[in-house]
């Protein structure tokens, strides 16, 4: 290895890229849910509300923290299956060693819950079961085990008291607070019983990600039912419960739904590269004169029966 990989924080690159070698091995896509995650937490234009699930090594002196120099090493992440090759090819110095140290420190470093990739029809099946309702069927599930066992303890308090389960279905990055956090920073967990209109509209995630372009994440919870601290909402067509102890719940699954809704358009579009991608460009040129053709012929007659109204 060359570029004098330096100690960060007690090991070296190389030693901080083996063991990336072997999670990736392990559980690769698991772990871009985790990247996807913390991505779109630094993204967001309410980084804030997450900055205590960042590094801390992109604070200046006075504790400010510099959000675009975390946001460029970013820029430069590939997709983790060609860190995974670059890593096995012997081919890491064409990674930085920002990268490297950013990497680690999601991946491994950071203290957060641990999260495994189930089979999709084994864990649906036990949720529909459980839920005693129809839901649609994710296209990855993954196990979420938490770093503290507060809510089993609880099991133990409040033994005479039932565990229910239900829905969480907040925006994307609140995920990755409950993954760093558990539920401590709540002080209400908004449940829902059913995905009725929940899977409409996803959320763009990290360009760089396997699990799609956009994609709707499904928290099961499991909660004690605890009646004095909580309390049941809803409609018939949209119910759920509301709990105001943090310590009731935890995140058991999370379901993730691919809802790439480009539509037509986009649907062809996808095609066209595909197709130049196999040096079929002038085919692909030629549809897109016909398609554009279609819909300006369409457009056009459309305006003219407006128009004659």
């Amino acid at each position: 290895m060359s570029r004098g990989l330096a100690d960060i924080a007690g090991m070296t690159a190389t030693e901080k890229l083996n063991m990336l070698c072997s999670l990736f091995q392990l559980d690769i896509r698991a772990l871009d849910l985790k990247m996807s995650l913390f991505i779109k937490c630094v993204q967001s234009k309410n980084f804030q509300q997450y900055i205590d699930t960042f590094p801390p090594y992109f604070r200046n002196l006075r504790g400010d923290y510099n959000i675009e120099a975390l946001r460029s090493y970013i820029a430069k992440i590939p997709p983790l299956e060609k860190v995974w090759n670059m890593i096995e090819q012997n081919e890491i110095d064409r990674l930085e060693l920002g990268t490297i140290r950013l990497l680690f420190w999601v991946l491994l470093e950071n203290k957060c819950a641990n999260i495994i990739e189930y089979d999709v029809d084994n864990v649906i099946n036990l949720i529909r079961t459980i839920l005693q309702t129809a839901i649609k069927r994710p296209d990855y599930v993954f196990e979420i085990v938490p770093t503290n066992n507060k809510f089993f303890e609880n099991i133990k308090k409040y033994h005479d008291l039932m565990i229910e389960s239900a829905l969480f279905v907040p925006q994307m990055e609140t995920f990755q607070e409950v993954f760093s956090n558990d539920f401590k920073n709540f002080d209400t967990i908004i449940l829902k019983d059913d995905l009725q209109n929940v899977l409409s509209a996803g959320e763009n995630l990290w360009k760089n990600s396997m699990l799609g372009t956009q994609i709707r994440c499904v928290g099961f919870v499991n909660y004690i039912r605890h009646v004095e601290r909580m309390e049941f909402t809803g409609s018939i067509n949209d119910s759920g419960v509301e709990i105001y102890d943090n310590n009731l719940a935890t995140l058991s699954f999370v379901m993730v739904y691919k809802t790439d809704n480009s539509g037509l358009l986009g649907t062809i579009w996808k095609n066209l590269c595909s197709l130049c991608k196999n040096n079929e460009a002038i085919i692909a040129g030629s549809v897109v004169g016909i398609i554009l053709d279609v819909l300006l012929y369409k457009a056009f007659h459309g305006i003219k029966r407006y128009l004659a109204k």
